[in-house]
């Protein structure tokens, strides 16, 4: 019996792809008979070029060809590991299906249908007579929702008349356009709102006149009793009256063909796919609305950068370095119990569950609470687990989690510092697989910690990478906005001046060209044209990936910053020119190494927090400096009138805008949506709309309400747009919208800061940036034979602080020692007897030890002064060029060294090389001040030895065996001295003149 149906075509589809495959092959090996002789690449290259013809003639379906091309592409590969072939295949396949368009035949008839219903509805039935029913009423005010006020969408409709028929509805306004916030439950939209914890897809209503007239009329019916339309069936049928065939879908997205008949309106073919949902867009919360009409923020709160719970790679403190070892420890034992040494058969439950409940025992530090978590996780899941599943979540977790213990003290963070950490770890796997498995692990472990009271709850977005439905994080940062987080930058404490200027650059530069905050990271000296322009070049380096290959792209710079941006920028730039670095190096770097990129997750914590506290809305985030760029481009490219837009909009004038457009649109803005995508490195503008265009219904609405929809005067009132008795002379457009928005109780949308204030750019001229880099740059000129007026220009420091570096330099140089009757430089060698500063360190590790060091010093800087001060003076003057560390005669002078150093130097840090302490006199009170530190014995006593005093060479453990807990090492850093000797060519007041000290 022949089969029919759904499983005769099945059988067809699998015949067709096995002749597909079979002559695929057959054409493969006509050009690659013998796969054992290895082709050379000219030869294979000229034999695929063959190939590719063959089969582009061969299969006329995409599909088909598509499925032969891969049949080549996947013997290539097999050929290479079975026959060691050193050829690929030198093109791939890109097919693409281009968007189907809007305007076909079937939607064109539709349209044509849905006008002149429009037209009976418009001027036989609503203009003709006056509303005799409530269900005439709700028809023509739906009609107009749809015709006037241009929501083409259908499930907005539907959620709109839901709204009016269920309650009385409120009416809101800004910038004195009226709208209605509707929600919709569909999981064809994006969620784009955050309403008492709940994601929700909010829409905005924006309302034309004569719609608002209608919805005066009917609120006057809303007493009386009727039935109102159960399901989208019934609603079309009320609405067409059986007048035309079309549904409610139809009619709905049609009828954007009515509002392109009028002569008066020009809207984009974008914006009109938008209108029909076609391409999807989401507006502001209302909240975020008012801030456009309502520019203040709230006055700061004390934000310290310094004080930030997560710290950086560079900033990994001292008291962390002995967890790292004990973290490796804790990970060898837990494979230890999983995998128990010496055997080879598996682990029973039983053995397995009491050897964890040990090693919780052990963990008994409250610093370790993160690990112990962990184990107690592992304890609690073999109840319900076997074990091989325990083994396989110990491959996926256990690392990532002590790294991340190691990292953050994850039980003091918030939820959305949480939540950031999470997702950059889930992002850090590199298979859809492995980061969905990992992520389900993260899942459960971070539920048990939230039930344990030890974690945060977090949104559960951050924890799964599929979701049914994703968010829109709609939110536009106002300029009022902006300018309060320039100030709040530059008064937060625990940051430098350079280094409040690269966060101010950063911001910018995010806000003005729509950067991300990984390409900022990854922004080199050498990606910023040195041009009028500027363009900033987003490329692939070692310092990081583009997201996507669209990423690959150049922006323009300086046309898009306001004056004062310009010159935060190039005072900014000014200071890396000055620290010679090369053109490789990051652009952006925080702290006393300009080598090092900036921490992106301390960069986001801290402008969202900042953002969030001057606004007092918790949406923020880092992130919507660049929604706020490519939004206010579709302003610029859609708006015909832009000095209409309020300045929290759009701050450019008419000669700067006329600039921008000429750059980014080029002379014709056809393809202007283009342009914004490439701008901001998406493949095409749908992307950009879905995440990142906020105005799209706002702008629909601006151009629907400048349309005359040829109403006469004489039915202003039977529509409700003026009251009855109105003398004609009154009855003109420009009395229309005060009289309904005083009607109906439109009320502007509030503020939600009490007591703020608008900001207004405090911008310190003439500010002098000390630090490590600007002192070492200032020098170097000076010994490069450039004038101290021009070094103080060009550095922008005072004339006092570069003598007094200069005289400082000078005397810690000429400090010496005496040996055999002859005098040698403590801190310089012959090579470097020249140089008026120490050499630099070589090794990054060296160099992310030494930040964190100045770090923790400034904040102890102050208070302990001067014990710090004669710190280092004894540092300076008793080392040696020619030993490593500090010599020390007495143990009251280390106890007191080390009591200040202590300050910013942890003692773990510390190694000493004792000589004859064990005959030493004061053994007991060398023992005492040695405590806590490693040491080793570099001279010791001979047997007949008498009682000595005993001394000790203090060294700095070079960063690099403590990270790889190499205790047994001996090498030293030469971080010790360059950390002093900087510190006291910036820090102490010398007297010039040579000083010798033996």
């Amino acid at each position: 019996m022949t089969e029919i149906g759904v499983e005769a075509r099945r059988k067809n589809r699998l015949n067709q792809i096995e002749r597909v495959n079979q002559k695929a092959q057959q054409v493969f090996e006509k050009y690659f008979p013998n796969p054992v002789i290895v082709p050379k690449p000219e030869r294979f290259y000229k034999d695929w070029a063959k190939f590719i013809d063959d089969i582009t003639h061969i299969f006329g379906r995409i599909g088909d060809y598509r499925r032969a091309f891969n049949i080549g592409v996947k013997n290539v590969l097999s050929y290479q590991k079975l026959h060691n072939w050193k050829v690929s295949p030198p093109s791939y396949i890109v097919t693409k299906k281009s968007p189907k368009p809007l305007r076909t035949l079937d939607w064109m008839q539709n349209a044509w249908k849905g006008y002149e219903f429009y037209q009976h509805w418009y001027f036989s039935e609503l203009l003709k007579s006056p509303t005799q029913s409530k269900e005439q009423a709700f028809r023509n005010l739906i009609l107009s929702l749809i015709y006037h006020s241009g929501q083409a969408n259908p499930d907005v409709v539907d959620a709109f008349q839901r709204l009016i028929v269920s309650s009385n509805v409120k009416v809101d306004h800004w910038n004195y356009s009226p709208f209605i916030s509707v929600t919709i439950d569909s999981e064809r939209f994006n969620t784009n709102v955050d309403v008492a914890g709940n994601k929700v897809t909010q829409f905005h209503c924006y309302l034309h006149p004569i719609t608002l007239g209608l919805l005066r009329l009917w609120k006057r019916w809303r007493r009386h009793s009727w039935h109102a339309p159960r399901d989208r069936g019934e609603l079309g049928t009320i609405l067409t009256r059986n007048q035309c065939d079309l549904t409610f879908s139809q009619l709905c997205q049609t009828s954007v063909y009515v509002a392109e008949n009028q002569s008066d309106l020009a809207i984009s073919q974008a914006l009109i796919e938008y209108q029909v949902s076609k391409t999807k867009s989401y507006g502001l919360p209302p909240s975020n609305l008012a801030r456009l009409i309502h520019p203040m923020v709230y006055p700061l709160t004390d934000i310290d950068f310094t004080s930030a719970s997560a710290s950086s790679d560079s900033e990994l403190s001292a008291k962390n370095a002995t967890p790292i070892s004990q973290h490796l420890e804790l990970f060898d034992k837990l494979k230890a119990c999983l995998r128990p040494k010496g055997t080879l058969k598996p682990v029973s439950k039983a053995t397995l569950k009491q050897s964890l409940e040990t090693l919780i025992a052990e963990i008994s530090s409250e610093e370790a609470i993160n690990q112990r978590l962990l184990i107690q996780w592992y304890r609690h899941k073999l109840d319900s687990c076997s074990v091989g599943t325990l083994k396989a979540y110990h491959s996926s977790l256990t690392r990532k989690w002590l790294y991340l213990s190691e990292r953050y003290q994850l039980n003091s963070l918030n939820s959305e510092e949480l939540e950031q950490i999470y997702k950059q770890t889930i992002d850090s796997h590199t298979t859809v697989k492995s980061k969905k498995y990992f992520a389900g692990r993260l899942k459960d472990l971070h539920a048990f910690a939230v039930e344990a009271n030890v974690l945060t709850p977090i949104s559960s977005d951050y924890l799964h990478t599929d979701p049914t439905q994703a968010h829109t994080r709609a939110a536009f940062v106002d300029e009022a906005l902006f300018t309060g987080l320039l100030n709040g930058i530059s008064s937060t404490e625990g940051l430098n001046e350079a280094d409040k200027l690269c966060l101010q650059s950063m911001c910018i530069l995010s806000y003005r060209c729509g950067l991300r905050l990984n390409e900022l990271v990854k922004l080199r000296i050498k990606d910023i044209e040195p041009s009028r322009i500027g363009w900033l070049s987003i490329r692939d380096n070692h310092l990081g990936q583009n997201k996507t290959a669209a990423s690959l792209r150049k922006v323009p710079l300086y046309p898009m910053l306001l004056e004062h941006e310009t010159k935060i920028i190039n005072d900014y730039y000014h200071i890396k020119q000055e620290q010679q670095l090369g053109q490789k190096h990051p652009f952006f770097s925080l702290g006393a190494d300009a080598k090092l990129p900036v921490d992106s997750f301390r960069v986001s914590m801290l402008v969202g927090e900042l953002l969030k506290s001057l606004s007092q809305l918790n949406y923020f985030v880092f992130h919507h400096l660049r929604h706020s760029c490519l939004s206010r481009l579709q302003l610029i490219l859609e708006v015909d009138d832009l000095r209409s837009l309020s300045q929290q909009l759009s701050p450019y004038d008419r000669s700067q805008l006329q600039k921008i457009k000429g750059i980014v649109f080029g002379r014709s803005a056809m393809n202007g949506y283009d342009a914004i995508a490439a701008m901001a490195g998406h493949e095409s503008p749908r992307m950009t709309f879905e995440h990142y265009f906020h105005f799209s219904d706002w702008i629909v609405a601006q151009k629907l309400k400048e349309i005359d929809f040829s109403l006469p005067q004489g039915a202003m009132s039977q529509v409700g747009l003026l009251p009855q008795r109105v003398p004609l002379e009154k009855r003109l457009k420009r009395y229309v919208l005060p009289y309904l928005m005083k009607t109906l109780a439109i009320q502007e949308l509030s503020t939600n800061i009490d007591n703020g204030i608008v900001p207004t750019l405090h911008i310190k001229k003439d500010r002098e940036v000390q630090s490590f880099p600007i002192c070492q740059s200032a020098l170097e000129l000076y010994q490069q034979g450039f004038s101290r007026e021009d070094i103080c220009a060009r550095l922008r420091i005072t004339d006092a602080t570069l003598n007094k570096w200069i005289s400082n330099a000078k005397h810690i140089k000429a400090f010496s020692t005496e040996s055999a009757g002859q005098q040698y430089s403590r801190h310089f060698s012959n090579a470097r007897s020249t140089k008026l500063l120490p050499s630099a360190l070589k090794t990054s590790i060296e160099i992310k030890t030494q930040n964190q060091y100045i770090k923790d010093l400034k904040e102890h800087y102050h208070q302990h002064h001067e014990a710090i001060v004669d710190t280092i003076t004894y540092a300076l003057k008793h080392a040696s060029v020619s030993r490593s560390g500090i010599h020390f005669n007495s143990p009251i002078e280390l106890s007191k060294f080390l009591a200040t150093t202590h300050l910013f130097i942890p003692k773990s840090h510390w190694r000493a090389a004792t000589q004859y302490l064990d005959s030493s006199i004061n053994k007991s009170e060398w023992l005492g001040a040695l405590k806590g530190i490693k040491t080793y014995k570099e001279r010791k006593p001979s047997g007949r030895s008498k009682k000595a005093q005993g001394a000790v060479r203090l060294e700095l453990a070079h960063p690099g065996s403590r990270m790889n807990n190499q205790s047994k090492t001996k090498r030293s850093s030469p971080l010790l001295l360059h950390l002093f000797h900087m510190m006291g060519i910036m820090m102490m007041n010398l007297n010039g003149g040579d000083e010798s000290t033996s």
